[in-house]
């Protein structure tokens, strides 16, 4: 067996685990995940008159998730010859940019799929510590460690979606305005999806309650800094659409705060199957959400009594 088949199998297997862990077989997974993108991709042509480059930014925010550390890469590096190194690159960045690609030639975007292809050729090519940046002053202070990494993590998307906010002002393009805000704080929900050792939840010295309230405070407080030079720019040059503003705010902030609960309602196995359910209908009906606050933050503080 060759080094690749070895790396994959032994990647398949831990998409197996993970797949189980998240209560769903894996090929109804999958099928699950092929449907969402669809659907997301025909709402961003359908929905967003710069759908070209809102595309290509997804995409390459896609290519670029669940990196590995710098310390696994140079790991990985070590073990495998060039050859087999470059094809593992080849693989996984190629399965994360071919459905954008086949979606890009369907929609008859020649274009967009060269672009797309393009990034994934920079991707293969370029290690990963040419993306690494030294250490980051971030806004957030230490309130928030997902802010913190978050923020590091996902710069250059970031700035990517504040370039993108620059172009929706200068072309009077409000709705691309919108996106980016809806964007960016829908990235920062997903801050507090990896779920955390227990020593750094241990080593509070709170009660549960006290915990999840501190960090439901810190999470507003940095979800307020992280989005308010994006809403001052759209209440500026977009008056007509501050009630559009006030509502994305409110809602992301909801979505922020039902995703904090649920991470810890299932603590410390990351997010399974139904409260991944349960948030999404929630999300549908509004009005239900102070009670699956409620039994989010009970199953959450059963958890946390045995470690704090």
């Amino acid at each position: 067996m060759s080094g690749t088949t070895y790396y994959f199998k032994l990647q398949t297997q831990r998409l197996l685990r993970r797949s189980e862990d998240f209560g769903l077989p894996f090929p109804f997974l999958v099928m699950l995940l092929l449907g969402l993108f669809l659907i997301g991709s025909v709402m961003v042509f359908y929905k967003i008159e710069q759908a070209t480059w809102a595309y290509l930014l997804i995409a390459f925010s896609i290519m670029g998730a669940g990196r590995r550390s710098e310390v696994l890469e140079k790991s990985i590096r070590i073990l495998y010859v060039s050859a087999d190194y470059l094809r593992i690159r080849l693989v996984e960045v190629g399965l994360k940019a071919l459905p954008f690609i086949m979606f890009a030639l369907y929609q008859r975007e020649v274009y967009l799929a060269l672009g797309i292809l393009g990034l994934a050729v920079l991707k293969i090519l370029f290690r990963q510590k040419s993306w690494t940046l030294p250490i980051l002053a971030t806004p957030f202070k230490r309130w928030a460690f997902e802010f913190v990494i978050g923020f590091r993590k996902y710069f250059f998307l970031i700035v990517l979606l504040y370039l993108l906010m620059a172009k929706a002002v200068q072309v009077d393009n409000a709705h691309l305005g919108l996106v980016c805000m809806g964007v960016l704080c829908c990235l920062s929900s997903a801050f507090y999806l990896p779920v955390e050792p227990i020593r750094i939840v241990w080593q509070h010295n709170l009660s549960p309650t006290q915990f999840l309230k501190r960090k439901l405070a810190y999470a507003l407080l940095c979800q307020f800094i992280y989005v308010l030079p994006v809403s001052i720019v759209l209440f500026f040059y977009f008056p007509n659409f501050r009630l559009a503003v006030c509502g994305i705010g409110v809602m992301t902030a909801l979505v922020l705060i039902t995703v904090v609960l649920a991470k810890y309602s299932s603590y410390p196995r990351e997010i399974g199957v139904l409260q991944s359910f349960i948030m999404a209908f929630s999300m549908g009906l509004p009005l239900l959400l102070p009670f699956v606050w409620w039994i989010f933050f009970r199953q959450s503080r059963r958890r946390l009594e045995v470690i704090l």
